[in-house]
């Protein structure tokens, strides 16, 4: 009996230590469990703010977006407004060129001289240059020209263009 005895006091003893041991290992899973928790905490809090910081930026960098491509389209629709304004001065200004070359050819002819047609160079029709050989020929030909209205002419509409 005494054996049976040794045998359940070893047995508790070691039940004992079990259960200690059970104590000791459910209070850290605990600690850790705790732990844990207060972790996910702490994160669910920093990423939140995170989060909140991500939507802020967006939303501020979308409205400069949006103000700078309104700022542009502005821009724009001023240099359109300033290049139509451009187009059409540079037309008024060629009427009142070709109505001025109207007006000399007039005059011109009223002196007594023949009227001159002004070539237009944006039509092709007088070329921009002429070689020297070219210029030299046409002098040839205004000096068999008779009157000085006529020769005159020719010089201004075959000559004078070209010389530089």
């Amino acid at each position: 009996m005494s054996q049976t005895i040794l045998n359940v006091v070893e047995a508790n003893t070691q039940l004992a230590l079990a259960q200690r041991d059970l104590q000791t290992e459910q209070d850290a899973r605990k600690a850790v469990t705790s732990d844990l928790e207060a972790a996910k905490v702490e994160h669910a809090e920093e990423l939140q703010k995170l989060k909140d910081q991500h939507s802020q930026e967006i939303s501020d960098a979308s409205g400069n977006h949006a103000k700078e491509v309104t700022k542009l389209s502005d821009e724009l629709e001023k240099l359109k407004t300033d290049l139509a304004d451009s187009v059409s001065e540079v037309e008024r200004l060629k009427d009142e060129s070709k109505s001025a070359d109207d007006k000399a050819a007039e005059i011109v002819g009223q002196a007594g001289g023949e009227a001159v047609e002004v070539a237009d160079d944006s039509a092709g029709g007088t070329p921009k240059t002429k070689t020297p050989e070219e210029i030299q020929a046409a002098y040839a030909e205004q000096r068999k020209i008779e009157g000085s209205a006529a020769k005159h002419a020719y010089w201004v509409k075959n000559i004078a263009p070209f010389e530089k």
